[in-house]
């Protein structure tokens, strides 16, 4: 069974696929996505890249879905890794999951409170 092998579409799309049984790249949205790329100055094929990690990809996984080798998936990683200062897989997902944490942090931040709410939110 396969749990990633119909997200991996959502790599090429703008939106992610609308399963219940959604992989973790698919539970950002396209918007989320492109935010993050742009706070890590990620290119459009990086970011694709990081998507296929996110969803448990290889490295030779993610270019048969991306429709380039291996090679370039693992030339592509090494900058990346170089880019966001990190030496493992590992660390490359925790920094993009960081940028995604302070990004919708930023973004709560500049909500208004709802003066209906106390100050926790509730009552």
């Amino acid at each position: 069974m396969e749990p990633y092998a119909r997200t991996t579409v959502s790599v090429h799309q703008d939106q992610p696929t609308g399963s219940d049984q959604s992989a973790p790249s698919a539970s950002l949205t396209a918007r989320e996505w492109k935010a993050i790329g742009q706070s890590l100055h990620l290119s459009g094929r990086q970011l694709q890249i990081v998507r296929c990690l996110f969803d448990g990809l290889g490295e030779e996984s993610t270019g048969r879905v991306l429709g380039f080798s291996r090679h370039t998936v693992h030339i592509n990683l090494n900058r990346l890794y170089s880019r966001l200062n990190v030496h493992t897989r590992c660390q490359l997902l925790v920094r993009v999951f960081l940028a995604h944490v302070s990004l919708s942090r930023q973004a709560d931040a500049s909500q208004p409170l709802d003066a209906s709410k106390g100050p926790s939110g509730g009552e």
